[in-house]
């Protein structure tokens, strides 16, 4: 892996492969590659979010 000036992480490509994974186990996988992804250099901010759906449908 390596980072390429002006091309985003490809966070999609990659989530898929992890989305059965419970939401803190998904996020370390996000975060360490992330970093593996940009050599360890993040030169911008950068905000996860992880949520899980139980299934259940939203009241109204």
């Amino acid at each position: 892996m390596g980072e390429q000036s002006g091309v985003f992480y490809p966070l999609t490509e990659r989530v898929t492969n992890w989305a059965h994974h419970e939401p803190e186990t998904l996020l370390h996988r996000v975060v360490t590659d992330l970093q593996e992804y940009i050599n360890g250099h993040l030169d911008d901010d950068m905000a996860i979010v992880v949520a899980r759906r139980d299934g259940k449908a939203a009241a109204a």
